[in-house]
């Protein structure tokens, strides 16, 4: 499996155009609370919160920026619940998730750049597992 997302307007699931695929520097792997509280034996045993991704690339081009717009509803710029495959490290596997996505953050290029954008990075939140895949 890889990344996929069905977004606001997707009747499907979208795999990103090349031009949008999260790359190594922002990998889609769920991202885990540190745990706050530990056994007597070291292990972990209490953490705060839910689990997270946040996925992107450090250069991205105006194609790629257009295909995650698509996937965002762009009246408001609000977060929404979407559906995102991604790779929990846990259960060492692709898994369905739940989660709102953030509107990207982002800077500008440097002038004369090929790329339209730098650090690129879309952020899901409060993610909750649908299924194990």
């Amino acid at each position: 499996m890889t990344f996929k997302i069905k977004g606001c307007t997707d009747t499907t699931f979208q795999t990103p155009v090349d031009a949008a695929k999260p790359l190594i520097e922002a990998p889609p792997i769920v991202q885990y609370p540190m745990p706050r509280r530990f056994t007597g034996e070291g292990k972990p045993a209490a953490a705060i919160g839910l689990p997270w991704a946040e996925v992107g690339r450090d250069h991205i081009s105006e194609t790629g920026m257009d295909w995650w717009f698509a996937r965002m509803n762009t009246s408001t710029y609000d977060p929404l619940v979407v559906a995102v495959t991604l790779w929990d490290p846990r259960q060492t596997a692709w898994g369905t998730y739940q989660a709102w996505m953030h509107p990207p953050t982002y800077q500008l290029a440097e002038a004369g750049s090929e790329y339209y954008l730098t650090g690129w990075r879309v952020r899901f939140s409060s993610i909750s597992s649908t299924t194990a895949t």
